[in-house]
């Protein structure tokens, strides 16, 4: 009884991990002195921020499945995106 309770479990939260995903895919390429971000919302966002140091970088309205590309010089500053209400907060 007790092994079909643990099974049922693992179910649980296996399927609870799968449902709890971030609201972007970030992915951050190196290509010689260049750094280029690629930033798709998988729901719609008002604002989005991305900085580095002091450039900041502000985009309104984004559509789900809208791909952003930022190109930026390289350097080993991180870029923190967020969306200036706490929801998002990612460093890449």
């Amino acid at each position: 009884m007790i092994e079909y309770a643990i099974i049922l479990l693992a179910i649980v939260i296996f399927a609870l991990a799968f449902m709890i995903t971030r609201p972007l895919a970030v992915s951050k390429v190196n290509k010689g002195a260049r750094d280029i971000i690629t930033i798709t919302p998988k729901k719609p966002i008002k604002k989005l921020i991305v900085k580095r140091g002091h450039l900041a970088i502000v985009r309104n309205n984004l559509k789900k499945g809208e791909k952003i590309e930022i190109v930026l010089l390289h350097s080993t500053n991180p870029v923190s995106i967020s969306d200036g209400e706490g929801k998002i907060n990612i460093t890449v």
